[in-house]
């Protein structure tokens, strides 16, 4: 199994209330061993549907590159992070704008 991108720390009391075991880990990251099963996603944000804490989990995963954290895969983590860098740029410089097509 994979770890994430930071060693576990003990981000709270939510953890005792997810939904899944967090600590563990199975259910957040696939094997390393073989390819990603076509439906481990899909079957890890079955689980994050019946969380309570899933807006902390994602808090609290939202940098990491690998895993589920708060119902989002890593390519939906990759795209929410590159679109928040993108609108930072267009707040910054308004005449980036026209650069980006908008």
């Amino acid at each position: 199994m994979r770890h994430h991108s930071h060693p576990f720390v003990y981000p709270g009391d939510w953890v005792e209330q997810a939904a899944c075991d967090i600590k563990q880990g199975e259910k957040h990251y696939p094997p390393d061993d073989k390819p990603v099963p076509r439906d481990f996603y899909a079957k890890a944000k079955t689980v994050c549907q019946q969380c309570c804490v899933v807006e902390q989990c994602f808090r609290y995963g939202e940098n990491e590159t690998y895993g589920v954290w708060g119902m989002t895969t890593p390519v939906e983590r990759h795209r929410m992070r590159e679109r928040k860098a993108r609108y930072r740029t267009l707040i910054e410089d308004p005449l980036q704008q026209e650069a980006v097509g908008e």
